[in-house]
């Protein structure tokens, strides 16, 4: 997935300093009997990204259409309170001392289809509209076709843990629940309108 460490430096990214990386976390930790939970994307209530915000402030909007591309990217995701069953399981048991163990959802869909998943769980009649990748909103990237897709196996997770993730479907309807009752305090604007309409144009 990359060629070196510290992909972070010269990002600039609140929180993250350029000398972070995962990876010297879990070298000196893991011999000392630790376990490292690995996170795919975390998303939930709380969450300070907003993930599946890109999808809700169109809804919020009142919009018909979202522009899309191929959709097809595989990431695995977890819901935050799945996270938090992770570290007690990892707490409650030794079987997976000095190992790296990955949370998330056994199954992963493809982008396009948690989309669908928020617009249900949103009970929102927003359609998605196949546009050329090249026209998307910068926002939408991710409805774009994937370099690389990032999935993981939970398999330890489930062996020696004991611990399994709640239902997708139920998670996000949990999550898109949260998100709309505490919108942001970013609104869509006209020039937000007019990005959409001129990448739906292109249909």
């Amino acid at each position: 997935m990359r060629r070196e460490r510290y992909p972070y430096r010269g990002a600039r990214r609140p929180g993250i300093p350029d000398a972070y990386d995962k990876l010297d976390v879990e070298e000196r930790w893991l011999p000392r009997g630790a376990v490292v939970l690995r996170l795919p994307m975390v998303y939930g209530p709380h969450d300070p990204q907003r993930r599946e915000d890109p999808v809700l402030r169109r809804i919020r909007a009142g919009r018909q259409h979202i522009p899309v591309g191929a959709g097809n990217l595989l990431w695995t995701r977890v819901h935050v309170d799945d996270v938090a069953t992770g570290v007690l399981a990892a707490l409650d048991t030794r079987a997976a001392d000095g190992m790296a163990v990955n949370l998330g959802e056994p199954a992963t869909v493809p982008v396009i289809a948690w989309v669908e998943q928020i617009i249900a769980a949103a009970g929102s009649a927003l359609e998605p509209v196949r546009v050329p990748e090249s026209v998307l909103p910068g926002e939408l990237a991710l409805m774009g076709g994937p370099a690389q897709h990032v999935l993981v196996s939970v398999s330890r997770a489930e062996n020696l843990l004991g611990w399994s993730p709640g239902d997708p479907q139920q998670r996000v309807a949990e999550s898109v629940r949260w998100h709309l009752d505490n919108p942001p305090a970013s609104t869509w604007s006209a020039e937000d309108s007019r990005v959409d309409e001129d990448a739906l144009g292109s249909a």
